[in-house]
C-alpha cells in the first residue's frame, strides 16, 4: 500500500517501512472528500476505491482516542492489533505537496518527454 499524497513516499512494501505509519482510506462525506483530493493533489489516475494516506499526513488532533492503547501501553498485544482511527472530519494537514513544486516537476517531465519524442524523430 503506498500513500496517495503527492511526493509522499509511505510505502509498507518497503524494506524500512516504519510499523507506526497507518493507512487510511478516502471519506465516503463529499464535502471531506473534496478537500483530502485538493489538498492532497492527487493526479488524474486518482482512483477511490484503492486510494489511501498515512497517518503522516494527519496531527495528533485529527485522531479519536484510543483507550486501550493508553490503558494497556504500545506492548500489549491487543493494542498493537488496535489502530488509531480518523475522525469524521479530519483532513490531512500536515507534510502536504507544495503546488508550485509539483508543478515544476510536471514541466521538467513534460519537457523530459518532449526531447524523447524529438530524438525519436
Amino acid at each position: 500500500m503506498r500513500c496517495s499524497v503527492y511526493g509522499c513516499n509511505s510505502d509498507n512494501q518497503a524494506k524500512n517501512f516504519d510499523n507506526n505509519i497507518s493507512f487510511y482510506s478516502f471519506p465516503k462525506t463529499k464535502h471531506v472528500l473534496e478537500q483530502w483530493i485538493r489538498l492532497c493533489r492527487v493526479s488524474d489516475k486518482f482512483n477511490g476505491k484503492y486510494a489511501r494516506i498515512c497517518s503522516k499526513h494527519f496531527n495528533a488532533s485529527d485522531f479519536k482516542r484510543n483507550l486501550k492503547l493508553e490503558l494497556l501501553g504500545p506492548s500489549s498485544s491487543s493494542a498493537r492489533s488496535a489502530r488509531k482511527m480518523l475522525k469524521p472530519e479530519a483532513v490531512p494537514s500536515k507534510h502536504l505537496p507544495d503546488i508550485e513544486k509539483q508543478n515544476e516537476d510536471n514541466k521538467l517531465e513534460r519537457l523530459a518527454n518532449h526531447d524523447k519524442i524529438i530524438e525519436d524523430i
